[in-house]
């Protein structure tokens, strides 16, 4: 590549650093170095983060040296990836030292909040954490941000501040930030492992869709297994949809079959489930089951088996089906109501 400059060896810096070539990254900076180019902000915040692969303390502290010698150890990336750094070496006094060092005109800066924040919490420093937390609150410069959050409920969850954790929890309503993925799953998590499984149910457990969430999914799962409540109806229709949205249809069919009462929510939670996986047969094979065993199918037992029927069109025992289910929409009176247009 002809006329290299900062900004291209940056970039490949970040790339060595970020697929965890450490050494590489290192290489490549005294080559940079070498052909007289001068490291910029962005390649210093890339080092300092290889630093902790080394697992050498040395070159972080002389890339410290070197920021400051070059003036940009004021720079928020830089700052904020030396605490990182120091964090990651369990040096939580250098760490807070570089925090401390920030003039006053320059604490409107959220990264270095979080930043030293998530270095108390991550190293099990979780009061002093929460009271960081708190002291970011009483400036008033800065809004809390999803990392903060998260930070935060996870520290609010390992010393147990169950009822701190509550008012964080509305302070993340308040800042529109509930509907977010992570925060959910942080909430789910802190009320799971202070044990208040029906908090953790009213959160998102029914909202969970990915692997990450279903972990904590799980744990609540294996709490409320222990605490006896496995066998709570709504607790147990919110881990039916759960594991369907994450695709494990199989886990909640063994959550529907241990209940000894299904209401009409469950057996409707069940049927979604297979409806979105589509899975056809266990879908119609569980409305006919429903019917047998004495429990009316509404509106929403309706649309989940037409839902699994529908990708089907072309297959004539769909269509079939498709006629019956018609039929016993008619017969339940459930076209009158405007709910379909068949």
């Amino acid at each position: 590549m002809p006329g290299r400059n900062a900004v291209s060896w940056s970039s490949i810096i970040s790339a060595n650093t970020h697929c965890g070539n450490c050494f590489r990254a290192f290489d490549m900076f005294e080559e940079m170095m070498e052909e007289g180019l001068v490291p910029n902000e962005y390649t210093l915040g890339s080092l300092l983060k290889a630093s902790s692969g080394p697992g050498d303390i040395w070159v972080g502290k002389q890339l410290h040296g070197w920021s400051i010698r070059t003036g940009f150890a004021s720079h928020i990336g830089v700052r904020t990836s030396l605490i990182t750094m120091y964090s990651n070496f369990k040096f939580l006094a250098d760490a807070l030292r570089i925090f401390c060092e920030v003039p006053p005109s320059l604490q409107e800066d959220i990264p270095t909040w979080n930043s030293i924040i998530a270095a108390n919490v991550s190293n099990g420093n979780w009061s002093e954490g929460l009271h960081l937390f708190s002291d970011m609150l009483c400036i008033g410069l800065v809004r809390p941000t999803e990392p903060t959050y998260a930070s935060i409920l996870n520290a609010c969850a390992s010393v147990g501040a169950v009822e701190y954790g509550r008012i964080i929890h509305g302070k993340i309503v308040k800042d529109g930030l509930f509907n977010r993925e992570t925060m959910g799953n942080s909430l789910i998590a802190l009320y799971a492992k202070c044990g208040n499984l029906k908090d953790a149910n009213r959160i998102i457990l029914s909202a969970i869709s990915d692997v990450s969430a279903l972990k904590h999914g799980q744990e609540v799962h294996g709490q409320m297994i222990k605490s006896g409540l496995e066998q709570e109806m709504s607790l147990a229709n919110s881990l039916i949809t759960m594991y369907a949205k994450c695709g494990k249809t199989g886990r909640s069919s063994l959550v529907f079959e241990r209940l000894p009462y299904k209401d009409v929510i469950t057996w409707n939670s069940m049927l979604a489930g297979y409806a979105q996986s589509e899975e056809f047969e266990n879908c119609f094979e569980l409305f006919v089951e429903m019917q047998s065993s004495g429990i009316n199918p509404d509106n929403h037992s309706f649309t989940s088996i037409l839902v699994a029927l529908s990708p089907y069109p072309s297959l004539s025992n769909c269509w079939k089906r498709g006629r019956e289910i018609h039929g016993c929409v008619e017969e339940d009176c459930v076209r009158s109501s405007g709910y379909f247009n068949i």
